[in-house]
C-alpha cells in the first residue's frame, strides 16, 4: 500500500489537490481503512487457506453487500427485480460454499467469513465514497485514501517485517502489484464509481471470478 501511495504522489503536484486531501483527511482515513486496510488484510488472511478461485467466488458477494448497505444506510433505491437477483446470488454462493463451512479447528469456515467481512467492508466503502466524497477528484480519492491506509499499516508493517532477506523477485512482484492492483486499479475504480455508482461498480468482482 505504501508503494502504491508513492506511485500516486506525482498526480498530486498541485497545492489544490494537497489542500483537498488535508481538508478531507478524516473521511479519507475512514475510506482508507474500510476500502483498503481491513479488506486487504482479511483477504490476505483468507488466501493463506482458501484457493484463489474459491476466494474470488466469495468476493463476488461484494455487489450484494453494496446494494443492501446502500438501501439501508445511504438511501439508494433497489428495484423489485434487483431483490430477486440479490436473493439468487446469496443462494448461489451458499450452495457453492456450504460444504466448506466448517468452523471446527482446521476448517475453512472462519476463512470464508473473513472474505465475507472484506466484501462487507467494500460495500460500506463504495457507498460512502460515492455519497460523501463523490465531489472529490478521482486522483484525490485514490492517492488520499492510499496514503492514509499506508500510515495505518506503517507500524504493523514494521513489527511484522520478515526476518529473512526479501528476494529481488519478491520486491518485483510487490512493485507490480502496487503499480497495477493499487495505483492503476484505484484510479479506474474511483473513476468508474463517480460515473456508474457504487452497486454497478462493485459488479466488477464478477469478472474477477470469470478470470479464474
Amino acid at each position: 500500500m505504501g508503494i502504491g501511495a508513492l506511485l500516486l504522489t506525482p498526480l498530486l503536484i498541485s497545492l489544490h489537490y494537497l489542500r483537498l486531501i488535508w481538508q478531507h483527511k478524516g473521511p479519507l482515513l475512514f475510506l482508507g481503512i474500510v476500502n483498503h486496510v481491513l479488506p486487504f488484510s482479511l483477504l490476505a488472511l483468507a488466501t493463506t487457506r482458501l484457493e484463489a478461485g474459491f476466494t474470488s467466488l466469495i468476493n463476488a458477494t461484494t455487489p450484494i453487500f453494496t446494494a443492501l448497505i446502500g438501501a439501508l444506510f445511504f438511501a439508494t433505491a433497489i428495484q423489485r427485480q434487483q431483490y430477486l437477483g440479490l436473493a439468487l446470488a446469496l443462494v448461489g454462493v451458499y450452495v457453492l460454499s456450504a460444504d466448506r463451512l466448517d468452523f471446527a479447528l482446521g476448517g475453512d469456515g472462519w476463512f470464508i467469513l473473513a472474505v465475507l467481512a472484506a466484501t462487507f467492508c467494500y460495500g460500506i466503502a463504495g457507498n460512502y465514497s460515492k455519497t460523501r466524497l463523490g465531489h472529490l477528484p478521482t486522483r484525490v480519492l485514490a492517492a488520499g485514501s492510499s496514503a492514509m491506509s499506508a500510515l495505518v499499516l506503517l507500524i504493523p508493517g514494521i513489527l511484522l517485517w520478515p526476518s529473512d532477506p526479501i528476494s529481488p523477485l519478491a520486491w518485483g512482484n510487490a512493485l507490480a502489484l502496487a503499480a497495477l492492483s493499487t495505483t492503476l486499479a484505484f484510479l479506474l475504480y474511483f473513476g468508474l464509481l463517480a460515473s456508474a455508482g457504487a452497486t454497478a461498480t462493485s459488479t466488477v468482482t464478477f469478472w474477477c471470478r470469470l478470470a479464474h
